[in-house]
């Protein structure tokens, strides 16, 4: 599991934030929890040799603040037409192309995405991005427990 976000940018740091929720429940301790900070290309290290990869994330996805999706590595791709803009999408999405074209593509991949409803340079989570983050980290958690 791979977070990525700003903790002292409001809810950009949502993904840091769920990580230390999941961190958390002792049936995930077998579980790789990494913190990928604001990412970059050098994520395609970390998602190499992955079988199943979890992100999570900020995400503008024209959601209500604190809404959340689950999407799909065919939903990242640039081909898909999708226009999702996670903070970092520069970052994650060149990491994931590049893991693509070195052939490292994970059998299991979801990118877990809340809308922001504060990107401000403070510390700490709107209250949206709270109330979104048990729920998140359930369904997360289920879908790692599913593996």
């Amino acid at each position: 599991m791979l977070a990525v976000g700003n903790p002292y940018r409001g809810d950009d740091g949502i993904g840091p934030a769920l990580l230390e929720v999941l961190r958390g429940y002792s049936d995930l301790a077998d579980v790789d929890m990494l913190d990928g900070g604001t990412g970059g290309l050098e994520l395609a290290l970390v998602l190499e040799g992955r079988d199943h990869v979890i992100v999570l994330d900020a995400a503008d996805f024209a959601g209500e603040p604190g809404s959340w999706r689950r999407f799909t590595l065919e939903e990242l791709l640039p081909e898909s037409g999708e226009s999702l803009a996670t903070l970092h999408d520069a970052g994650v999405a060149h990491a994931i192309a590049l893991s693509l074209a070195l052939g490292q593509r994970p059998r299991k991949f979801s990118l877990y995405g809340i809308q922001p409803a504060c990107l401000e340079p403070v510390v700490g989570l709107s209250s949206e991005a709270k109330s979104a983050m048990l729920e998140v980290a359930c369904v997360v958690r289920d879908e790692l427990c599913s593996r």
